[in-house]
């Protein structure tokens, strides 16, 4: 059984990596611990439907709480990698 909680967050982090790239605006920037959610909570009810029997959630909104869970920690891996590639003053 495969778990779809890091594909989620693998998903949600590269098309986050493309809207931050194609965007220049700093409210657009801000908002986007808001479309990871969003991103996340779509991807975990696409992922249940797409294979119930194999999903790591009970139902559907286990699904949802999972894909938004997914989503935001894709926004967290972003800062960690940030926070560790900038050097301290």
């Amino acid at each position: 059984m495969v778990s779809e909680i890091p594909i989620i967050t693998a998903i949600v982090y590269s098309l986050l990596a493309a809207y931050k790239a194609s965007v220049s605006s700093p409210a657009l920037i801000k908002v986007i611990p808001l479309i990871a959610a969003l991103l996340g909570a779509g991807l975990g009810i696409v992922s249940w439907f797409a294979a119930p029997d194999t999903h790591s959630a009970g139902d559907i909104f286990q699904a949802l709480y999972h894909g938004i869970a997914s989503g935001l920690a894709a926004t967290g891996i972003h800062q960690v990698f940030k926070q560790l590639a900038t050097k301290p003053e």
